[in-house]
């Protein structure tokens, strides 16, 4: 196994962006504090101390198929990470899991993928603006009838 290269950066710059670029790497968070950003939004934020357990930051994008990251990581501290490029451990998955295993994993990531997806698309909902289906009136009766339906499909949806 090669030996990790421990990367210093510094507080207040981006780790990882969710701006629809193809992700390359992520990060093994080894110490420090990240805050988490969902669409702009501080949503969390993550500190691993001295001995503990590092944290990986940004694995989903190593198993989307479009490499994308769903969310923005900033460092609020130094930090000490490992850079992992996100081909090794997709390369991990694909060569090196037992064989009899690759199905149920293939599963868990299919899972933990379209959770991320519904998770995001409830974001993407709740940030919505609001608004009001308005009816003309004099609007044809077939076109009054397809407004009524979306209005009332929107007011489910939007609550």
């Amino acid at each position: 196994m090669a030996e990790e290269k421990v990367e210093a950066i510094e507080a207040n710059q981006w780790l990882i962006t969710d701006d629809g670029i193809p992700a390359y790497f992520m990060f093994k968070l080894l110490q420090g504090k990240v805050s988490v950003y969902s669409r702009g939004v501080k949503v969390n934020e993550l500190e691993v101390k001295e001995g503990q357990q590092p944290v990986v930051l940004g694995i989903i994008a190593a198993l989307r198929d479009d490499r994308m990251h769903t969310a923005s990581i900033k460092a609020e501290s130094k930090l000490k990470v490992v850079r992992i490029y996100i081909d090794h451990i997709r390369g991990i998955l694909k060569n090196e899991i037992p064989e009899n295993i690759k199905k149920d994993i293939s599963v868990a990531i299919d899972a933990i993928v379209a959770n991320d997806k519904i998770e995001s698309l409830k974001a993407k909902l709740a940030a919505s603006p609001k608004t009001k289906v308005q009816i003309p009136s004099g609007l044809g009766e077939e076109a009054a009838a397809v407004l009524r339906q979306i209005s009332g499909m929107y007011d489910k949806v939007a609550g």
